[in-house]
Parts: structure tokens; sequence; C-alpha cells
């Protein structure tokens, strides 16, 4: 190597002036795959590097070629959405090249983007024409604590659209180029009834960020991920505190409710304050084997205004779910969109949703078969679920904004909550007003959410409390008294698990609602947050101008108040007391069962006269070497018992005969522990809440 080059090489390291960014996450339009023995490859970022107008952004490529010759290496610089520059790179004699982008007459925030080209038309770079890049952000001015967003879009208005349009992302240091970005919200791809303004029509849009591959970090606590979505936090229900989704987030992670983590961003537009927003993680593959479910199960989103409440599907229509009163002549064209199947694995296989729902129609039809609930249904997840969509009262649950996931493992069936930007409502979408009365009477079509019991009522969503109570129809599809959950109300029907959701319903009133969590985690994110908001709120006409402040005031000391009344003192009549502290559970029996390990299991038994909710308690041996944790929502009632199993699917099957005659009412199971029982003797183990 000349002495020059590597004087100039050691100087680069000596500046930190490398700009490193890996084919890993670099701008690639679409999963990819090179000849790796024919390829251009651009080191890894350096983390933290950041740089203002007049820098030099430094790039080093590697050729890799088999054979052939080099030719000319060109390095193409480009700002923003202007035209491409390009200088030959330097050969450093140990195949390795150098070049570097000027950023003279950039400004601040302002997007610098390159490629490497070979003249060899073989040795391949970023696929489908993409770019590295970073922002010049050494020095910006945002204006705010958060963390910064940045997109570049050559269409501002495409962005909004279904159709949307490719745009680059820089993030915390990573740049991503050809991302996909729309509009998200209900009423994309179906009509949208009994609302003024559909989501996907917000003038202050929300959207989604899709990277076609896992390539994006928004938390370096997490997994990178493939989607992202943001919350706009616009139209809430009552006034805006910029809180909603955020606040739902914490409040089920408490409860111990899998859902979507959300992060605070402040975006900006082609290097122009946009607004306040809030990313909200996916639900999908990631996000399972974030909350340890099965990642390759089937997955379902509900995303129909009254036709995705998990009704029986009739297969002699053409559109099976769309039923009973769906016109069958507007079948002739195309089916509404009911349910949107999201796993990937036998995409065109649905017999499993299939079969749920005429289990659950079933039951629905004869409570007595309640039993099948507990072969069908992850009963803890799906009873935690419902009682924390109770608690804060979110009234747009019914019929969409959650998923259902069934896990191959234990073969049972959950529900994921999904978009709670409606949690604490008000009783008006915009302002502090109280309803009267009058507008909660049987005939009134008001949607008074917070005072009348038709919404506020804990058995919200069965087949008494619809979602959707206006009138006159507009047509004859649009019938709302079927806007009711079909899994909600068998729950509540039957008499075993309606005690399990009323039981754990007052633990979380006693941990979170009867506490100053709520309030503790409001003003603390209050604090990070007011300013972006009230820009937002101008640049928006969110609300008032200090919108913010108004409805802060009316979650903490109208709609908080109020909900605490309504289920510690209206409903209290529905609702058990706490669970005593000294509540017994005892461990009746434990099978090690050698010739099979998995048909091993351990029976729990509640000898108290009232149903215990056991959701973290510790089975363990009594020399700490085996603990099986029970998962939040287990509550078993008064004379129940629970087997711990090591292989929930084998021990049903197995155990159908006996275990079906001597608990005719359900067999109660949880799994799988991780590892083989040690022993079957009752006294080695105790259980505990830790």
């Amino acid at each position: 190597m000349g002495e020059d080059v590597r004087e100039r090489r050691v100087d680069l390291v000596k500046m930190r002036r490398l700009c490193w960014i890996s084919v890993a996450l670099a701008c690639a339009l679409r999963p990819f795959v090179v000849d790796a023995a024919n390829s251009i490859d651009v080191f890894p970022v350096k983390s933290g590097e950041s740089y203002a107008p007049g820098d030099k952004v430094y790039v080093m490529a590697r050729l890799n070629m088999r054979q052939g010759w080099f030719g000319r290496v060109s390095l193409f610089c480009k700002v923003n959405y202007g035209d491409e520059t390009n200088a030959p790179m330097r050969a450093n004699g140990d195949g390795t090249w150098s070049g570097e982008c000027d950023t003279s007459g950039m400004s601040r925030g302002d997007m610098l983007r390159w490629r490497v080209q070979s003249e060899n038309p073989f040795a391949q770079g970023p696929p489908g024409g993409g770019y590295y890049g970073t922002v010049l952000t050494k020095g910006l001015d945002t204006g705010t604590k958060l963390p910064v967003l940045y997109v570049f879009s050559p269409d501002k208005e495409a962005i909004k659209t279904d159709s949307g349009a490719r745009v680059s992302v820089y993030f915390e240091g990573n740049f991503y180029d050809g991302v996909f970005m729309r509009r998200r919200g209900s009423g994309r791809s179906d009509a949208t009834t009994g609302v003024a303004l559909a989501s996907k029509d917000w003038e202050k849009r929300k959207f989604k960020l899709d990277f076609d591959a896992r390539v994006f970090r928004f938390d370096a606590k997490q997994r990178k991920v493939e989607e992202i979505n943001l919350q706009s936090h616009y139209q809430e229900p009552g006034e805006e505190t910029y809180m909603r989704e955020p606040l739902a987030s914490f409040i089920f992670q408490k409860a111990g409710v899998p859902v979507a983590l959300t992060k605070y961003v402040s975006l900006r537009l082609n290097n122009a304050p946009y607004g306040l927003y809030s990313m909200v993680e996916q639900v999908d593959s990631t996000f399972l084997k974030r909350n340890q479910l099965d990642s390759k199960g089937s997955m379902y989103k509900a995303v129909n205004w009254k036709y995705s409440n998990l009704r029986k599907g009739n297969s002699n229509i053409p559109c099976p779910y769309a039923t009973p009163d769906y016109p069958e002549r507007w079948m002739v064209d195309e089916c509404p969109e009911i349910w949107r199947k999201t796993s990937k694995a036998d995409a065109d296989n649905w017999d499993d949703l299939w079969d749920l729902t005429q289990t659950l129609d079933r039951v629905q039809n004869n409570p007595r078969d309640g039993h099948l609930l507990f072969d069908t249904l992850n009963v803890p997840a799906v009873v935690n679920e419902m009682a924390t969509q109770a608690l804060v009262l979110n009234n747009d649950r019914c019929t969409k904004n959650y998923y259902m996931h069934f896990d191959r493992g234990t073969r049972e069936w959950q529900r994921i909550p999904w978009d709670l930007e409606d949690i604490f409502p008000g009783d008006r979408r915009y302002g502090t007003e109280i309803c009267d009365p009058s507008e909660c009477s049987a005939q009134s079509t008001s949607y008074c959410v917070m005072s009348c019991e038709k919404f506020n009522s804990p058995l919200y969503c069965d087949r008494n409390h619809p979602q959707d109570i206006f009138a006159p129809y507009e047509n004859e599809a649009q019938n709302p008294k079927t806007t009711y959950n079909v899994l909600v109300d068998v729950i509540l029907a039957v008499p075993s698990t309606r005690t399990m959701f009323f039981t754990r319903l007052r633990t979380l009133m006693d941990e979170i609602l009867a506490t100053s969590v709520i309030e503790d985690w409001v003003w603390s994110t209050r604090e990070r947050i007011r300013s972006d908001a009230l820009r937002d709120s101008e640049k928006w006409n969110v609300g008032a101008i200090r919108a913010i402040d108004a409805g802060i005031d009316q979650l903490v000391n109208q709609v908080l108040p109020s909900r605490r009344n309504q289920l510690f003192t209206q409903y209290s009549w529905m609702i058990p007391s706490s669970t005593p502290h000294n509540a017994r559970i005892l461990v009746a029996y434990a099978s090690k069962s050698p010739s099979d390990t998995s048909q091993a299991y351990v029976k729990l038994s509640n000898p108290n006269g009232y149903a215990v909710d056991m959701s973290g308690w510790i089975l363990q041996t009594r020399d700490g070497q085996w603990k099986f944790w029970l998962k939040p929502g287990t509550v078993v009632d008064a004379g129940w018992c629970l087997f711990l199993v090591r292989d929930a699917a084998r021990f049903r099957e197995r155990s159908l005969s006996w275990a079906k005659r001597e608990y005719p009412d359900g067999v109660f199971v949880q799994g799988n522990f991780p590892k083989d029982l040690p022993t079957d003797d009752t006294s080695a183990f105790k259980i505990y809440k830790p």
C-alpha cells in the first residue's frame, strides 16, 4: 500500500469520519440475496456519528470479485431529491475503496444519500437501486427532547393515501431507504358506519411504515422489526391528552396482557416539523416472540365494524361470515373484508378459525357446553384481556381492533388487543360536557360512553350491550344490534368463566384503579411531551390551543373518578370482594409419569368458599430447583381444580375420559411447564403468591 494511502486511512480513523453503514441496514428496497463473490459492501455504521453542513462524509466500500476487472469505481451522492453527483473512488490497495460526499451548501436536517457503482456489471451494490445515507443532524435545533423520526418523501400527499409512497427514514443514527409509507385507520377497506369521520381521513393521518424486512430498531432493548405504526393522537374520545394509546399499553403491560409497545417521537417530514406521534409496535411474529407466544401459530385480525365479532360462519353463502343480515345480492361482486389472516404459514387455510366460531356458537346456544371453552381457549389470557379492557372502558373493541391467535403447542386460542386509542372516554368526542340522563334511555342514540350503562357496564360487548346503537339504519345491512362480541358473550354466560372474569377485574381494580399508578404515569408523561403537544395542537387545530392541559384535567378529574365510582360502587353488586391475603390453595396431587413425561402434571385445588386470583403465583419444589409461574388471569373458582401440565394438548387427549367424567364443567389445564417434573411427592411442592 502506498504511503499516502496509508496515511489517509489513518487520518480517517482518527477523525472518526467514516460513515459505516451495513448492507443489513442499508436502504434495501426488498429483502435480497447477492453473490458474495461479486458484491459491493459498505462498512457498518459507527454508532453516534453525526454530520453538519460543510463536513465531508467519508465512505469506504469493499469490492468482492471472484474474477475480472474493477474498472472505474464511482461514488454517487445525492442531496434530498436533487440530482446525483459522482466522483471516482480511490483504491486503498487492500480491496477497499474510499471516497467522500461533500455537504457544502446543505442545511441542517437535510438528507444525504449515496451509492457505489463499478464499471464491472457483475458487481452488485444496494438492491433495487437503493441508497445508503444519513441526515445532517449535528447542531440541528429540533425543539424537542423526544427522539426524532426523520421521514423524507418525494410526494408528501401520496403517503396520506392507501397507495402510499417509498420514503427514506432516519432514526437514532440509522438510515433506511425505500421504506413503504401509507395511511392507516378504519374505513380503508370497507365502509365505516356510525362515525362522523373515519380515522383514515383524519387531517393528521395515522401512518404505517413497512421496511420489507426486520431491519428497523425502534428501541435499543427490543428486536428489530419489519413494520412500525404511527399513532397521531387525533380526535380522541374527549379532550386531547396525547396519551390514550401509550397509557393503554402501560396498563395492559402492568396487567400482564400481551400488548403493542409504544414510543413517543417527534416526526419531521422533509426537514420540517410535522407533529407529535407515538410509534406503535406491529402485532406480528416478532411481537409474538417477544411475548413468548407461538410465532408460527395462526393469527387473524378482526377488521370489520360488525361481522368480525366471532360469529358462526354460514358455508352456504358466498361470504360465509357476512351473516345473517348482509344482503346476498351484494355478494355477487365481492365480499366485505371481515378477517385478515396475518400469519404467513398455510395462508389459504382458515379451518381453525372456522372451528373456533363453530365451538363458540355451540356454547352460546347452550351454556351447559361451557366445558368446551376450557378445551379451546387459553382461558386465563382471555379473561385477563377482557378484564383489562373493562377496567379502562375501551369502547371500540367489540367487533374489531383485536387479533385471534392460536398456539400450536397448547392448541389454545387467545385474544390480543389492538388500536387502544379510545380508552377512558368522555361522553363527547369534543369537550367535557356530561350527558343528560335522558340521553341514556333505551331509545336514545347518543354515544354517552362514560355515563350510560349500555356502554360503561362491565358486561359491555355481550349481546345485551352491543357497541353500536345508531338509528335509523342507513340500509338493511346496518342493523347494529349484533355489534357485540361472541367470545365475550359466552365467557359471561358460562358461570365458571364469568366468575373468573369478575374476580380478575376486582384484582386489577385494586392494583391499578384504586392506586395512583395511572395519575403518576400521566404526570410523568406530561413533563416529557407537553411542549411537543402544545405545538402539535396549534399546528393541527387539535382541541384547544392548550389541548393537553384540558385533556389531562378531564382524564384525571372527570373520567377516572367516574370509572372508579362505577366499578367500586355502581356495579359493586356484580363484582366480588378482593381475594383475601390468606387464601389457601392445595397441592392435591402430582404425577411424574416416568413412562411418558408429557403426561406429567400437578393438580391444585381451591378449598375456599370463593374464587382465588392466582395470577403470578409460583409453584415450586421446596429446594427451589423447579419452578412454574402461573399465567396472569389464572383464577380458580371455589371447589375447582387446576392442572399444571407438561404438555397441555397431549394431556387433554390422554385424560379425556377420566378428567371429563370427574370434572364435567370443564378441565382447567395450564401449561406447558418447561422441564420434566422432578417428583410426584406433593409434600415436596409449595404454592405461594410472591
